[in-house]
């Protein structure tokens, strides 16, 4: 039973990213016909060259902001075994690390192609802003962004179970 929930769990999270996505697509395919001459084969390109860079962004920014921390602990990893080192390195994705690659990729991908980049900013605005709504909905349902402590019995309070991926079990948050 607990397996099976926290399979549901985790697909409810990779749905409402996949929903965030489709989402921003959508939005950023009515914009462009409406609001700018960008041709929307070219929003649509600029689209998946920032999804790509965001994914890529997303995964690489962990690494980069542990090293320290590894490096000031090091005793504490020297007795971990490769899996739980490498799961605690890239175990989890970071939104800025997207963000930042997402942005690096399109400006990269508008400069090559001479694509105008403010109009295509201002579009992209609202669909990213929906888009992450959307994927902050799903970190709840996972357990990995769950608030803050709250005393026992608030109405407001969330008890993670124990099979909870990522948020500590039995203890109330909001």
């Amino acid at each position: 039973m607990a397996s099976i929930i926290a399979l549901v769990i985790s697909t409810i999270y990779g749905f409402l990213l996949v929903i965030a996505a489709l989402s921003a697509w959508l939005i950023l395919m009515l914009l462009s016909n409406k609001k700018t001459q960008i041709p929307s084969g070219d929003v649509s390109l600029a689209y998946l060259v920032g999804i790509s860079g965001g994914i890529a962004g997303a995964y690489l920014l962990r690494p980069i902001m542990k090293v320290f921390e590894i490096i000031i602990f090091r005793e504490r990893f020297f007795f971990a075994s490769s899996g739980e080192f490498l799961d605690y390195l890239f175990g989890e994705i970071v939104f800025y690390g997207g963000f930042i690659g997402g942005l690096i990729a399109v400006v990269l991908f508008c400069r090559k192609f001479k694509i105008k980049l403010i109009p295509l900013f201002d579009i992209s605005a609202p669909a990213l802003s929906f888009a992450h709504a959307v994927g902050r909905i799903g970190c709840f349902f996972g357990g990995c962004c769950y608030g803050i402590k709250m005393p026992e019995g608030h109405l407001l309070s969330v008890i993670y179970p124990s099979i909870s991926l990522s948020a500590p079990p039995y203890v109330q948050y909001i």
